[in-house]
Formats: C-alpha cells, sequence, structure tokens
C-alpha cells in the first residue's frame, strides 16, 4: 500500500509505503490503505484532503452511493468514516488505476522498500510520474 500527499500545486509534500497481511479483497486492501492515510495525512497537519482511490467499491462506499456491508470490509469503512472529524474538510474520489500512475508505482515499491515514510521528497521510484502527472493537468 502507498499514500502520496500532494498540495492544491500538485506537488509531493509527503509519502509512505505500509506492508500488511490479511486483506483479502481489493477493497479491503484500498480501505486500510486509506485508513493509514488519514492518520499519515493528520500527523503532517493536513486539514482540507481529497482522498483518491481506484477502489470504486470502497469509494462508493464512503460516498453513501452504495451500503457498506456488515463484514470486515464494513469495519474498515465505518473506520474510515470515524476518522472523519480529525479534518475540517475530507472528500473522496474515484480514479481508474490509470489516472494514478505515480500511486499505483508507489504501492509496487512496497515490495522494495516497505514501511518508509518520505518528508518533503518524492521517492526516486516515481519522479517521473509525479512531474508527468504535474504538467498533464
Amino acid at each position: 500500500m502507498g499514500a502520496i500527499c500532494r498540495n492544491s500545486s500538485n506537488e509531493v509534500l509527503e509519502a509512505a509505503t505500509w506492508k500488511r497481511e490479511g486483506t483479502n479483497t481489493p477493497a479491503e486492501a484500498g480501505g486500510f490503505a486509506l485508513y493509514l492515510a488519514m492518520e499519515f495525512a493528520a500527523h503532517c497537519g493536513f486539514f482540507d484532503v481529497i482522498f483518491e482511490s481506484d477502489n470504486e467499491v470502497l469509494v462508493r462506499n464512503l460516498t453513501g452511493k452504495e451500503e457498506t456491508p456488515n463484514l470486515y470490509f464494513g469495519n474498515i469503512v465505518r473506520g474510515i468514516q470515524k476518522r472523519e472529524i480529525w479534518f475540517r474538510h475530507v472528500s473522496y474520489m474515484h480514479v481508474n488505476r490509470k489516472g494514478s500512475p505515480a500511486a499505483h508505482m508507489l504501492a509496487q515499491q512496497t515490495l522494495i522498500e516497505p514501511n518508509v515514510v518520505w518528508l518533503e521528497d518524492t521517492p526516486s521510484c516515481i519522479v517521473t510520474e509525479v512531474h508527468l502527472d504535474k504538467y498533464n493537468q
């Protein structure tokens, strides 16, 4: 799992990777990554946040467009929703994997560099994607 925190100019402020076992579905993995990203964003002092995920099921549950199940995944969704009080403004957006190549590459980097935090730095593995993304907007 990986997270990239960017400012409104799309510059990378922080990034992190996490390796965790025990998620059975892509929605659970995406939810757990978002759960950790919220903690990361709060500790960095971000108050107005937009969380993007390539998992449409997760985003639909978080935005109330789909009923949250009473399963492990539902507990993850409810945990994320409880963390919303940490922020002044929170929103969730679905982006397809092609729409966020830097985040996808960072998640793959977890296999090489698990549980790493980059503060005020861009991980070398995603520099090209971040620049392309920044200038293609």
